[in-house]
């Protein structure tokens, strides 16, 4: 029982703290997940709350601290075996980076993440990695490649029966063929 406490202790604070996040109270949330972290010993927990952290002090315009959390996210994902951490780090990068509009920067990470989910055999998490690197491409003006990569990600959502990913893609794709000409 003394030894589960601690742990029930870091999850009731991360719960807290991302309850608050997703109401966007992000100071209280950076609180509680501030207090989660300095308590868990759990490596895939810690680097959870730090992508957490991550987006709630960008939220707040905290730019630098965003970056450090993710750059500590960063390292402690580069040295776990677990592919699918690295992807959620992946994953939180660009998302960052486009809210930023930094797109180059979350091209790619979604190519880098597209790489390690099919490498892993993940294939609903390449898929929206390669949606996501297709929408990047689009507002590069790069057409050819978003059109590319969106049918990438069209094929694996149609062959893995991801009927909203795949309305999704297919909504961009029309479009993509408007901007070139090729609408009917």
């Amino acid at each position: 029982s003394a030894r589960r406490e601690p742990r029930l202790v870091v999850d009731i604070y991360a719960a807290i703290g991302e309850a608050y996040q997703k109401n966007e109270d992000l100071s209280r949330s950076i609180d509680y997940l501030r207090r989660a972290l300095a308590k868990t010993q759990d490596p895939a927990q810690e680097l959870r709350l730090l992508l957490l952290l991550a987006s709630s002090f960008a939220g707040l315009g905290d730019i630098e601290a965003s970056d450090r959390m993710l750059a500590r996210a960063t390292e402690r994902a580069g040295a776990s075996p677990d592919a699918q951490l690295r992807c959620l780090v992946l994953k939180t990068r660009s998302l960052l980076l486009f809210f930023r509009g930094e797109m180059p920067g979350c091209l790619r990470a979604c190519l880098e993440g597209a790489d390690i989910s099919q490498a892993v055999g993940a294939p609903a998490e390449e898929m929206v990695f390669l949606h996501n690197a297709g929408d990047c491409c689009l507002r590069l003006g790069d057409l050819a490649r978003a059109h590319h990569l969106l049918s990438r990600s069209q094929e694996l959502a149609r062959t893995h029966g991801l009927a909203r990913n795949h309305l999704t893609n297919e909504i961009l794709l029309a479009y993509l063929d408007g901007l070139q000409g090729g609408a009917d």
